[in-house]
Parts: C-alpha cells; sequence; structure tokens
C-alpha cells in the first residue's frame, strides 16, 4: 500500500512501514518554496504494476516507479508546476486523465502509446471549454470527479453537472465534441434542460449494470 502525502511517499507491506520515498533517494522533486515538502498526490498502480504519482508544484508533475523499482520523472509543459490537482485516472484504453480544480481549471490527457517512460511519441489533450453537437460550448468552473462507464464513456463531474466524453480515441483531433444529457421538461415537451446543470458533482460510480451513481455537493445523492 503507498500513501501519498505533503512530506514523502510512504510504502506499507503487511501492515508495517518498510520505505519511505523522497526526494534525496527518489525523481521526486522538494518544493522550492520549502524544500522540506514533497507535494504528492493521485497515487496509481496500473495494470504493469507501474506506481504513478503527481507530484505537485514540481517542474515534472507526473513521476513513476516502474516494476523493477527504477524511478522515472516525465515532462508536459503543459503541467510544469501546476499547483492543484486531484485525481489520476486510467481509462480502459490506457489513457491518463488529471483533473485540475482551481488555480489553471481544466482536464488533461495522455495517450503514451504503450511507452509510458518516453513522451516523445505521445498525444496531449488540455481541456477547459468543450463544444457539444449542437456548436455550443461549455466551460465549468471546475472539475471534482471522473467515471468510465461500461460502454467505456468518461462521465467527468463538474460544477455544471457531468460532462460525457464518448470515443475518446478521437479526442485528440479538431472537432471532438463533448455530450451532456438533456431532460425534457415536464411542462413544456420542446424545452429541455441539462442534467444536474446546477449542481457541482463530487463523485461518480458506476455499478454493475452500468447505472451512474452522482454524488452532489448540495442535493445528495
Amino acid at each position: 500500500m503507498f500513501v501519498a502525502t505533503w512530506h514523502s511517499l510512504f510504502e506499507f507491506y503487511d501492515n508495517k512501514l518498510v520505505n519511505k520515498y523522497y526526494s534525496t533517494n527518489t525523481d521526486l522533486d522538494a518544493w522550492s518554496s520549502d524544500t522540506s515538502l514533497i507535494l504528492l498526490d493521485g497515487v496509481m498502480i496500473d495494470k504493469n504494476n507501474v506506481l504513478w504519482v503527481l507530484n505537485v508544484q514540481s517542474g515534472n508533475l507526473l513521476k513513476a516507479r516502474d516494476a523493477n523499482g527504477t524511478w522515472h520523472s516525465l515532462f508536459y509543459s503543459d503541467l510544469s508546476n501546476k499547483a492543484t490537482v486531484t485525481n489520476l485516472f486510467q481509462s480502459e484504453n490506457g489513457f491518463k486523465w488529471m483533473l485540475f480544480p482551481r488555480a489553471g481549471v481544466g482536464v488533461y490527457v495522455i495517450n503514451d502509446n504503450n511507452t509510458p517512460f518516453y513522451t516523445g511519441d505521445d498525444k496531449t489533450e488540455w481541456l477547459s471549454t468543450f463544444t457539444l453537437s449542437d456548436g455550443s460550448t461549455v466551460t465549468p468552473s471546475t472539475y471534482k470527479s471522473i467515471a468510465e462507464d461500461k460502454n467505456h464513456d468518461i462521465w467527468i463531474g463538474t460544477d455544471v453537472g457531468p460532462i460525457i466524453l464518448k470515443n475518446t480515441a478521437n479526442i485528440f483531433n479538431s472537432g471532438y465534441t463533448a455530450t451532456r444529457i438533456k431532460i425534457t421538461r415536464e411542462d413544456n415537451s420542446s424545452l429541455a434542460d441539462y442534467l444536474l446543470s446546477t449542481e457541482q458533482i463530487n463523485a461518480i460510480a458506476v455499478d454493475g449494470a452500468n447505472r451512474k451513481w452522482i454524488g452532489t455537493a448540495a442535493s445528495g445523492v
């Protein structure tokens, strides 16, 4: 079990602390404003047993330890010295997703082309404004949650309800469009509102029947 803190990365085995990872024994970077701090978040272990961790306020935000124990520090100019990031999520197709809720709000997605420690062949996309199929756009003020459903659609929880990304293999192409669900108004079938458009979505879970369970900031589940 790996635990990210703002001082180091802890590794536990069989309920015992077995390793501490610092800037002195890994590629993790200390915060330039206070070198006693290593700002870590978003720990994830992928199917190849690679440990990924987000090193906030670092020139290379994305760090990895491979299955052999070797550390790698990956540079993406869009992520350099980012202050706040809340998630590191890998979808079924291998894309990595990061949510930035404030101080440069957006979503960042990486396709590493199956070369996880080499960035030269990567495709990346920074998403802060989404174009919908009708040509309209939506620009959330924050991003709080992400999930993948059984159809491999990506659901992103924002302060204006959920945004759904379908056929994400095309997300790096110009003209890619996102989806918001419209709910017909009961008082007038010719009008509709976007699903939970006035709610901040803090959590999304998908069950075995592909139902989405959504936790809001102010209106419960």
